[in-house]
């Protein structure tokens, strides 16, 4: 019986191990993320963090749980994720952004499918143990 007692306990400390690995691996790529989305566009850097910061003092006084204060934390920081698309032209000129239609308005648009993607890809990752998702 001590066999199989210390034969368990051996692998809980494999999954623990396992599992912090993939933690750590999952903060690091939303790290680098949010380092790339401040890179892409330095005019409103830090601008994501702040967000992230006022959404969870919110949600901290709202009594969201720790599970979903984490997970809106991760969302807040890539919600311009989808700046990595957009072209120096149209991200980083002078000028208000006009409501014309045309191919500069399809390249805004297509920020919130590029964010979908990105953020639906991370969340599946965090919130999907590895044996239950599929990607």
């Amino acid at each position: 019986m001590k066999d199989v007692a210390k034969a368990h306990i051996g692998l809980q400390k494999m999954y623990l191990r396992g599992r912090n690995t993939l933690e750590n691996s999952y903060q690091a790529t939303i790290n680098s993320l949010a380092f790339a989305i401040e890179a892409r566009d330095t005019y409103t850097k830090g601008h994501s963090e702040r967000v992230a910061v006022y959404a969870v003092w919110l949600g901290e006084r709202l009594g969201i749980n720790k599970k979903r204060l984490k997970l809106m934390q991760t969302c807040c920081r890539l919600h311009d994720v989808g700046k990595i698309g957009v072209p120096d032209k149209i991200l980083l000129k002078p000028e208000k952004l006009t409501l014309e239609r045309g191919p500069k308005w399809n390249f805004i648009l297509s920020t919130e499918w590029i964010f979908w993607v990105i953020l639906n890809l991370s969340i599946k990752i965090a919130v999907y143990p590895p044996s239950s998702r599929t990607l």
